[in-house]
């Protein structure tokens, strides 16, 4: 059933596009609510369309559609703010690579830093923090976003203690912007001994002039490796 709903929407293209954007952005009516809790109280059979179940309908549609998704990033971004939607926004335009980057800038920029650091974080798990946009992200001349980046890194679940996550946030302690610098420090700790590949990296920084740059350096040795920690003068 899948396979034929899938075909049918490629078949389609970019005509589905209205139709899909429609059902991804469409909020359901109070009345629509009221009638579906009534019936789900007296066990009736009316059921109105949920916006869980036309968001899901949507992301199929668009994931299937692959490239052709393309007109609707904008569409999609916008909903980037809305905390019921944002992961599913994030997810779709996550698949389309270079192209969502700028959204997803705009989006990071512009929004609060809780919705900042999960979009980023979705980004992550979708792509995988070696994908195409997390490198891009993470030597963007923007030094905000590369610190929501690392922050993101280490608030994300399915990337947490892997080895690729590592890797990201120990290329951020050479970050230009010290303040990047000690979020990639503070998260590196986070990760503990999966986060042993940072350790020459962190030692370099326990002796630096910043002394708070020195002392999220110290404490993450301590976390990662307690026996590695320089002992103090």
């Amino acid at each position: 059933m899948e396979e034929q709903a899938e075909r049918a929407v490629k078949a389609a293209g970019t005509n589905a596009l209205p139709y899909l954007l429609d059902q991804f952005t469409r909020r359901t009516s109070r009345w629509a609510r009221t009638l579906n809790r009534l019936a789900e109280q007296f066990h009736a059979s009316p059921h109105v369309e949920t916006e869980n179940e036309r968001i899901s309908v949507a992301v199929f549609g668009l994931t299937a559609l692959g490239p052709d998704m393309g007109p609707a990033l904008p569409t999609l971004a916008k909903e980037l703010a809305d905390p019921g939607r944002a992961m599913a926004a994030a997810q779709i335009m996550g698949r389309y690579g270079d192209k969502a980057l700028p959204f997803f800038r705009e989006a990071i920029k512009s929004t609060n830093s809780a919705i900042s650091i999960w979009l980023i974080g979705l980004s992550v798990e979708s792509q995988g923090s070696d994908g195409p946009l997390i490198p891009k992200l993470l030597s963007d001349p923007d030094s905000e976003i590369r610190r929501k980046l690392v922050v993101a890194l280490s608030h994300s679940p399915s990337v947490f203690g892997s080895p690729s996550a590592a890797e990201g946030l120990n290329r951020a302690l050479y970050d230009s912007d010290a303040e990047v610098q000690i979020a990639a420090a503070a998260a590196l700790g986070k990760l503990k001994s999966a986060a042993r590949l940072a350790l020459p990296s962190l030692l370099t920084l326990v002796t630096n002039s910043n002394e708070r740059l020195a002392h999220a350096a110290s404490n993450a040795v301590q976390l990662i490796d307690p026996p590695a920690r320089p002992s103090r003068p």
